[in-house]
């Protein structure tokens, strides 16, 4: 009987160890973070008039554990005297859980929308939620960026999915020191010789491939843009941190600022040695970051965004570029459980992915050369033919038109 209780005695510790074994030492950070964009134009007389274009507030939660994995959450801007736009109007939250990213889009008006990608970055987050994300969740990305040899970031407050004028960047870094690193100041500075084919410049891991001609077309303009732009070693963005708390035996940024230039300073032929003295007219925005409240936590809770009831999901943990067929995302549904929210996310070796990543893959079309190339000649035979066309009956009606002037004559 006694042998019987140990025994039982055993296995609920068993049961109650995990709990325990499994709790996860976290910074939670509050505070507000606030995005301000200019509109840089001319007027008739060629004299720059800056126009506030757009400001957006959110209130925000970031959770960082010491293990690495974090958690992002910002509400939904606040209503001012600047209205919304509905293209920002929502909730947002992301999480890493080591290896892959997963963000939720909260839209206001339509059903949730998720995008889940390996790495540790958001595969798709608002501007704001993108500083959140550099300032307290990027060291150990930035970390393998110094130990690299191209040292790139993407200026993560453009489209980077979808605008290759984001590209082309290196980051000049500094961390904080202790457990958990933080961003304290960095530069984001052009650099030629980041600059890639076109073709090659499509294979950008975040760059969604182009589905159409005319998103094709899209990109191959930004791409072009950019070297028009920002001249090579040119500074487009300063970050800096302004105060710091020493809580917890941690540097963490209480307030922080990030200028960013415009983006049309060769039009503007602005000086390219610095910002301009009222730090306005040269600029494209300006984020900042104020932190409210800081707080330790020791629990088991997941990093990860709770699923909400149903959910739309965009996985780009699958994409692939062979040399027969391509493939950029898989798309499923997932729900909670119970009308629940729950954080069990799909991992990327799930049966059911492999196989629906597979059959996805298998019905692409063949990416061959000889198959390509065959069809850009029957285009341009086609548009040759159509203007060989054209060219006929104008010339055919200008003949005619002579000969009727010619008759009344």
């Amino acid at each position: 009987m006694k042998d019987t209780l140990y025994l039982l005695t055993f296995v609920g510790s068993l049961l109650l160890l995990p709990k325990f074994a499994f709790a996860i030492e976290s910074i939670v950070i509050q505070g507000e973070v606030r995005g301000e964009f200019y509109r840089v134009l001319l007027d008739e007389e060629g004299n720059k008039v800056v126009n506030e274009d757009r400001i957006e507030e959110n209130e925000f939660t970031v959770r960082v554990g010491l293990n690495g994995h974090y958690h992002i959450a910002t509400e939904r801007p606040k209503r001012g005297r600047y209205p919304v736009d509905i293209e920002y109007d929502h909730k947002v939250e992301a999480g890493f859980d080591g290896a892959d990213s997963f963000c939720i889009f909260h839209r206001r008006r339509a059903k949730p929308l998720s995008h889940v990608s390996p790495g540790n970055r958001p595969p798709s987050i608002t501007q704001n939620g993108a500083i959140l994300w550099l300032t307290y969740c990027s060291a150990d990305y930035l970390d393998n960026l110094i130990d690299s040899d191209r040292k790139e970031m993407p200026l993560l407050w453009r489209g980077y999915a979808r605008d290759l004028r984001a590209y082309g960047f290196r980051i000049v870094p500094h961390l904080t020191e202790g457990k958990l690193r933080f961003l304290e100041s960095a530069e984001f500075i052009r650099d030629a010789n980041l600059d890639m084919s076109f073709k090659k410049e499509l294979l950008r891991p975040m760059i969604v491939p182009p589905s159409n001609w005319e998103f094709r077309t899209m990109l191959k303009d930004s791409w072009k843009d950019r070297k028009e732009y920002w001249p090579d070693g040119y500074q487009v963005a300063s970050f800096k941190t302004l105060a710091f708390t020493n809580i917890y035996d941690l540097q963490i940024p209480l307030q922080v600022e990030l200028k960013v230039k415009s983006e049309d300073m060769n039009k503007l032929a602005v000086d390219y040695r610095g910002f301009s003295e009222n730090g306005i007219a040269d600029l494209y925005a300006v984020f900042q970051i104020q932190v409210s409240s800081v707080t330790k936590r020791t629990d088991n809770e997941s990093f990860l965004p709770k699923i909400p009831k149903f959910l739309l999901v965009q996985d780009r943990r699958f994409r692939t570029k062979g040399t027969n067929r391509s493939l950029d995302t898989i798309s499923y549904f997932l729900s909670s459980t119970n009308n629940a929210p729950t954080n069990n996310w799909l991992p990327s070796n799930y049966p059911m992915l492999v196989e629906k990543a597979a059959i996805k893959l298998e019905e692409r079309p063949l990416l061959n050369p000889v198959y390509q190339l065959a069809k850009r000649i029957f285009l341009y035979l086609a548009m040759a033919c159509g203007v060989a066309v054209v060219a006929y009956f104008m010339i055919r009606d200008q003949r005619r038109g002579r000969k009727n002037n010619n008759g009344s004559k």
